[in-house]
């Protein structure tokens, strides 16, 4: 889904590809990249520097695509632990430029497969929501597509997708099968599930079009259903109001759990309770 990244991986202490939408929301081919980049021995980089044999405790190792050529090629990483079965934390921060310039940057985290997961899905005149789902099995699975409206019920808009071993499949809501009908403005939930063991990893992307033409990219998380319900409190280590921002909060109850109630308290740097509404 971008010309240019990176990817950085955190080590704890102590321790085929095809998509159909381009960063212009264009429906075309793109090409496959295979490579494969290899941490666990010493490389040699463009300045001539060995890259270190391993990862050390609290250290990070870091690495970045060229970003030549003119097609947009896109694909999935897989990170796979060397002799101590330890995997690291992984961030990949992918970024489009135009005539020189930096339109756009994001982020996406690694992480492990699942059977089941929830996404905040949205399509109106200038926001499109795309969704990547990689396979990490060496077979063929098929993954199920279901949108619910923001209160829960069905939206009348199911389908599936096949993702060839060790594949990867990346399309915007409107482009998935079974999905054709949806008109914008659309505000909902969307499940991607498989029966496969091995499950799926999936991230969301939402892209807007600004009032200057430009095509921005948003990484939206995703919810894991298998994953224990967040414990009573949570936060958000950081909003924007004001003098341009504004910030959208957006809260999914688990799957589990008929209703959630509670609040959402705004505090200013200093502690202070802030009116934001």
């Amino acid at each position: 889904m971008a010309r240019h990244g990176g990817r950085e991986r955190r080590n704890p202490p102590e321790r085929r590809l095809d998509t159909k939408f381009d960063q212009a929301g264009s429906s075309r081919r793109l090409q496959p990249i295979r490579r494969c980049a290899d941490f666990s021995r010493p490389q040699i980089d463009r300045s001539g520097q060995h890259d270190p044999d391993s990862i050390a405790p609290g250290s990070y190792y870091r690495f970045q695509t060229s970003g030549s050529g003119t097609a947009i090629r896109t694909g999935s990483v897989r990170i796979v632990a060397g002799a101590s079965g330890t995997a690291p934390a992984a961030i990949a921060l992918f970024s489009f430029k135009k005539d020189g310039v930096t339109v756009t940057e994001a982020s996406v985290l690694a992480a492990r497969g699942s059977t089941a997961y929830r996404a905040y899905v949205e399509t109106s005149d200038n926001v499109q929501t795309g969704i990547a789902i990689a396979n990490p099995a060496s077979s063929a699975i098929t993954v199920n597509l279901e949108a619910t409206t923001l209160s829960g019920m069905p939206a009348g808009f199911s389908g599936s997708l096949t993702i060839p071993a060790n594949g990867h499949v990346s399309v915007f809501l409107g482009q998935i099968p079974g999905f054709e009908r949806m008109t914008s403005p659309f505000q909902g939930i969307l499940r991607i599930s498989t029966s496969s063991g091995t499950g799926v990893v999936v991230a969301g992307l939402r892209g807007r079009t600004n009032e200057r033409g430009d095509f921005l990219i948003a990484s939206l998380p995703t919810v894991d259903e298998t994953t224990p319900a967040p414990r009573p409190d949570l936060a958000f280590p950081h909003f924007a109001e004001g003098a341009g921002y504004s910030t959208q909060f957006i809260l999914i109850s688990p799957a589990s759990t008929p209703s959630v109630t509670g609040v959402l308290r705004l505090f200013d740097q200093t502690g202070y309770p802030v009116n934001a509404w």
